[in-house]
């Protein structure tokens, strides 16, 4: 499948936008993220202490899971996984590998 790339003066910097940029370029969609588990535990030093497990969609489609302290970055890493899973890494020229 061919993928539109990216140019490298508008490349963003994290995994979430980089994935959304691609996937916009190539499906005219967003990628989307839910919520697969959440697991809360405490302990005398850090109470409120969870874990959260995020998914990345394409048209439904897991690309990719992530987890993290909070959601932003279990959504972050979710999208560094999916773009590692399609093997979507760009070169240094901008163009798809």
């Amino acid at each position: 499948m061919f993928y539109k790339s990216i140019n490298p003066k508008d490349r963003p910097i994290d995994p979430k936008s980089t994935l959304q940029q691609i996937v916009l370029k190539n499906f005219c969609i967003n990628p989307t993220y839910k919520e697969i588990h959440t697991h809360s535990c405490g302990n005398g030093l850090h109470p409120n202490t969870s874990e959260f497990v995020f998914g990345a969609y394409v048209n439904n489609k897991l690309l990719g899971t992530g987890s993290g302290d909070n959601k932003k970055q279990a959504q972050q890493n979710a999208a560094k996984n999916a773009l590692s899973s399609i093997n979507l890494k760009l070169s240094k020229d901008g163009q798809l590998n």
